[in-house]
């Protein structure tokens, strides 16, 4: 095949690095190398690569996003905190800094203030058309202390329920982690306390357990008992939100048995305790026996029930699991 001339490949520039075509480098040695001097200059104690370096918008910036989940991987960008009492909305298509589709965790750095707010979506023009995600500190950062939210919308630490340093509620429809286009960081200052402005409703189904991929569907509170077949997308949903306010009492059924709730696999969810309004507590799975301080999950069968349930049933009232 006839050798293809690049533009890129074969320059002695690329981007602002000037390389040395006669170094005996290759390109990719040169840039690397070019990279490591850049990053020995900017600090030597800074243990950041090239693409990290690129991805820091300001050195001063206390709020890094990440390409992985639980900060880790790459940077996909840094957020400052604006003056007090003020919010900035920064869409990753005006700053080269900025990742776009990148970022699946975030870490708060000292010293922050509590209060302080980070909202990501990934709509520019309107935030809550599809999955959108609210965090607040909630205690002061001092210098030093760090924060990571391992997630924007899913859960890995199963039972899911609040962390005690911050706040988080979002609306979850196909996952926002790596796919965030905007964000809002808000200084609360002496007068701000911003609220979110989207979240699922009551109970909401996902296709992956930790209440993670894409939402199989979700319910306001009924005010009645309510059931069937048809609610969800058959055999699709591994795990379950649950939004407050729901007060204690409240039980869902799950199975995969249309007919008959006892006659295979099943598991039975009755909440202990209310969940306030804007708390959210993740069912991460159904296959297990679980108690805790605020739900008690009874399961039974033997061939799994995660990703097969085909029946849901809700009611209000009855602080009783169900009994085949």
């Amino acid at each position: 095949q006839p050798e293809i001339e690049s533009p890129v490949l074969n320059s002695t520039t690329f981007g602002e690095i000037e390389l040395d075509a006669d170094d005996g480098l290759s390109i990719a040695e040169s840039i690397e190398q070019s990279c490591n001097e850049a990053k020995n200059a900017f600090t030597e104690d800074l243990e950041l690569d090239c693409c990290d370096l690129a991805r820091t918008c300001d050195p001063s910036h206390r709020i890094v996003l990440y390409e992985g989940n639980g900060c880790t991987q790459n940077i996909a960008g840094t957020l400052g905190l604006p003056g007090g009492a003020q919010s900035n909305v920064i869409k990753t298509s005006d700053q080269q800094c900025l990742a776009n589709d990148e970022a699946r965790s975030v870490q708060f750095n000292g010293p922050l203030p509590s209060g302080t707010v980070l909202e990501a979506a990934d709509n520019s023009d309107s935030w809550c058309v599809n999955d959108y995600s609210f965090m607040r500190l909630e205690r002061d950062l001092l210098e030093g202390e760090f924060v990571c939210v391992d997630s924007f919308t899913r859960w890995f630490d199963c039972p899911g329920r609040p962390n005690e340093d911050y706040y988080r509620i979002s609306q979850a429809v196909n996952e926002l982690d790596g796919k965030v286009s905007v964000y809002r960081v808000t200084n609360p200052g002496d007068s701000l306390s911003p609220e979110p402005e989207c979240r699922n409703r009551a109970v909401a189904f996902f296709e992956g357990n930790g209440c993670s991929q894409n939402m199989d569907g979700d319910f306001d509170l009924p005010d009645r008992s309510i059931g069937g077949c048809d609610l969800i997308g058959n055999d699709e949903s591994r795990s379950m939100k649950l939004t407050g306010p729901i007060p204690a009492g409240f039980r869902i059924d799950v199975a995969d048995s249309c007919g008959d709730l006892c006659e295979d696999d099943w598991a039975s969810i009755v909440l202990r305790d209310d969940i306030p309004s804007g708390e959210e507590h993740c069912i991460c799975g159904f296959q297990t026996d679980l108690s805790t301080d605020d739900y008690e999950m009874k399961y039974s069968g033997g061939n799994g029930l995660d990703g097969k349930i085909s029946y849901i049933f809700m009611r209000i009232g009855e602080n009783v699991l169900a009994q085949c």
